[in-house]
């Protein structure tokens, strides 16, 4: 039986998945490399390219949403503790190339895109 679903890639940073690195490679040295048939999904499952989705009203696939929804929840809860870290110990981060408001936005963006997962 086919699977009807659309599912989520499972990458290790969130919104940066095949595609994008092909984007990537391709502006650097020109060259554009083949999308892979199959990647691996939020469920743990194989699944075609074509059967991907980065929009969450899209995304059908149960296991996947949730796997999404933890993961932006996730990083949401990182970028609101580095923001208090940076605040409480300001003089550590003066190198940093982020400030609090950015941390601040970047979680919110997050929190949004778990919520759409909900």
């Amino acid at each position: 039986m086919k699977d009807p679903h659309i599912h989520v890639e499972r990458t290790p940073l969130i919104g940066f998945g095949h595609a994008e690195m092909r984007d990537m490679i391709t502006s650097v040295t020109g060259i554009a490399g083949d999308l892979p048939k199959t990647v691996r999904c939020g469920c743990g499952k194989r699944r075609p390219f074509a059967m991907i989705s980065k929009v969450p009203a899209k995304v059908t696939c149960l296991a996947c949403r949730e796997w999404a929804r933890s993961q932006h929840a996730n990083e949401a809860a990182s970028a609101r503790s580095l923001a208090e870290w940076m605040v409480k110990d300001p003089g550590s981060f003066r190198d940093a190339k982020i400030t609090v408001d950015e941390l601040a936005e970047l979680a919110t963006e997050h929190e949004q895109a778990a919520a759409q997962y909900a």
